[in-house]
């Protein structure tokens, strides 16, 4: 079921979703259990931003159990602003569960080419597939990153080429999706010059966690512990400052 009233400007199909690619993905889309919600923004005025707006409809009508919300840049409700952390960068695609909660993954671009399994294992994930249950490894990540007291956010830089991007997106976007107080984003590299250049970006995938710079493919796990490290930094440099506020020189 589709939730919108589709504009005229947009079609609602996509080169990256061919019909031998949509067959693909018809059987494992019918084995979602509940809804899943893609909350999209674009810019009508960018390129870019209406393909992504015409993907992310084309997968949407690839399953009953798929809705999707469109919305302009300028008409946004409070919980895609949320989701969005203060960035205005399109166009943005984030994803709620079949409760109507946040499901904490987005992604900035269009995840075609390989990003298209981290962007289906994400909706399977949020729709209760059985078959996607948090493993071990998993559950010893969460546990660890349930010790903390403040939300943590992961953003990974990918091209659409790149083997390795998908499966640290995988990782993370599980991690996220299993984790109270994580939220993972895709971000397409290519589509954001600026940071390319900001973060002298020559490979990819490159993920921040909490402020530190990562290259390279992650386990869940290593990205927990990574988390852990930084917030127990912080938590060290604020004690310190708090001495150096009550027993000063």
């Amino acid at each position: 079921m589709i939730i919108v009233k589709i504009p005229d400007f947009l079609d609602g199909k996509s080169p990256l979703l061919d019909a031998d690619l949509q067959e693909q993905l018809a059987p494992y889309l019918g084995k979602m259990p509940h809804s899943v919600t893609l909350k999209v923004v674009y810019d009508q005025k960018v390129e870019k931003s209406l393909e992504a707006a015409n993907f992310y409809l084309s997968f949407a009508a690839l399953s009953p159990q798929l809705n999707i919300e469109l919305y302009s840049s300028k008409e946004l409700p409070d919980e895609v602003i949320k989701a969005m952390q203060g960035s205005e960068r399109l166009p943005f695609c984030t994803l709620f569960n079949f409760e109507g909660k946040p499901g904490k993954v987005s992604f900035r671009g269009i995840p075609g080419g390989k990003e298209i399994n981290s962007f289906l294992l994400a909706i399977l994930r949020l729709s209760g597939f059985e078959g996607l249950k948090p493993d071990q490894e998993l559950l010893d990540a969460v546990q660890k990153l349930d010790s903390l007291n403040h939300p943590q956010t992961i953003q990974i830089m990918v091209s659409l080429a790149c083997s390795h991007c998908s499966k640290m997106v995988e990782n993370s976007q599980a991690l996220a999706i299993a984790s109270k107080n994580v939220s993972a984003e895709m971000i397409d590299a290519t589509l954001y010059p600026d940071l390319i250049e900001k973060y002298s970006i020559k490979r990819v995938p490159m993920t921040f966690l909490d402020g530190v710079e990562v290259l390279g493919e992650k386990t869940s796990l290593d990205i927990a512990e990574i988390l852990l490290e930084q917030a127990n930094k912080k938590t060290e440099v604020s004690s310190v400052l708090r001495d150096a506020v009550s027993y000063p020189n």
